[in-house]
């Protein structure tokens, strides 16, 4: 359960699916960190935009989001964030509309900053510090380079169902 609202880009099916494989393969059942409210594999398929949105209601961010396109993203290599705790195994996604649209959601809606800085991605999973690097050996780069099309988004409430947002073609 979370306890603030977020905005992400879903990650179709099949895309996803190759993610998840992604990390089945390459990352081992006893490598995945787990902890109450932070465990495992991802299972949910998705670039966050921002996470920490104070709202619960979705008509404040589709009010600031009616005038924006549809856009493309880009993935990158898998890489990590390193914690204190635990690690963080990811794709890296590059994105100037993707930057731009989290900049607008700061700017007009209340949040509570959670991250310094933002830095567009999709987690594949929480795993132990100590197999982080070897983890990364092992085809970094299999999505690097895949455009994935954006036309709508999702505003998903603590509590409650997920909205979608369409995006102007």
């Amino acid at each position: 359960m979370y306890n603030f609202s977020s905005l992400q880009v879903d990650i179709d099916t099949q895309l996803a699916n190759q993610i998840k494989q992604w990390g089945y393969k390459n990352i081992n059942q006893e490598d995945i960190f787990c902890r109450p409210f932070l465990s495992g594999r991802e299972s949910d398929i998705h670039i966050t935009i921002l996470y920490g949105i104070l709202t619960t209601q979705p008509d404040k961010p589709i009010r600031v989001l009616k005038k924006e396109t549809n856009f493309q993203v880009t993935l990158k290599n898998i890489t990590a964030f390193y914690n204190e705790e635990y690690d963080v195994i990811k794709i890296d996604v590059e994105s100037e509309k993707l930057n731009r649209i989290h900049n607008i959601i700061k700017n007009d809606l209340m949040y509570r900053p959670i991250h310094d800085k933002f830095k567009p991605h999709i987690t594949i999973a929480y795993v132990n510090k100590s197999s982080t690097e070897r983890i990364l050996q092992n085809e970094s780069n299999m999505f690097k380079d895949i455009t994935i099309s954006v036309n709508n988004l999702s505003f998903i409430p603590p509590m409650g169902l997920k909205t979608t947002i369409a995006l102007k073609n």
